[in-house]
């Protein structure tokens, strides 16, 4: 097992800007979250564009970090701009990536499943388009059962700039 100092100094510089938090998240190191947060590490911390550690364990799947990042109060609402992306939650960022289990724990905690992204070219982006546009049958079922609004629309970019 490497101790927390390899991990720290081996994978921190790796993304500038982010907390030892973050890098933690991201890799789905459970353990070192716990240690983390158990010495009062912010779990709502704020990387590049707003990024949080809740929405990289959320894109990457890692359920049981997400679980202990929830269990430590952060904001299930937080939003993150990624790349063309704006105002992307964690929700999103599971459905996105097919992580059933994470949207499950998300919708548990409060996530709004009617909160809306925006790319370049459209608008209104729910975690249900997401689910929708790639077939993720579970996630549809999850999202609905939470209460998501299966008459939302989006707006093409020039639609939004009337």
């Amino acid at each position: 097992m490497y101790s927390i100092y390899t991990l720290l100094c081996g994978v921190v510089c790796l993304q500038s800007g982010w907390s030892a938090l973050h890098t933690a998240a991201w890799n789905g190191y459970v353990e070192l979250c716990g240690v983390l947060l158990n010495a009062s590490a912010y779990p709502d911390v704020h990387g590049p564009s707003a990024v949080t550690p809740l929405c990289l364990a959320s894109q990457q799947g890692h359920a049981d970090v997400v679980r202990g990042l929830i269990d430590a109060n952060c904001n299930c609402n937080c939003s993150a701009d990624i790349g063309d992306s704006r105002s992307v939650s964690p929700l999103h960022l599971a459905v996105r990536n097919g992580h059933t289990d994470v949207v499950r724990l998300l919708v548990a905690a409060g996530a709004d499943v009617e909160a809306s992204m925006t790319t370049a070219s459209v608008s209104g982006i729910t975690a249900l388009h997401l689910a929708v546009e790639s077939g993720q049958l579970d996630i549809i079922d999850v999202l609905l059962e939470a209460g998501s609004n299966v008459n939302s629309g989006t707006l093409s970019a020039s639609e939004s700039a009337c």
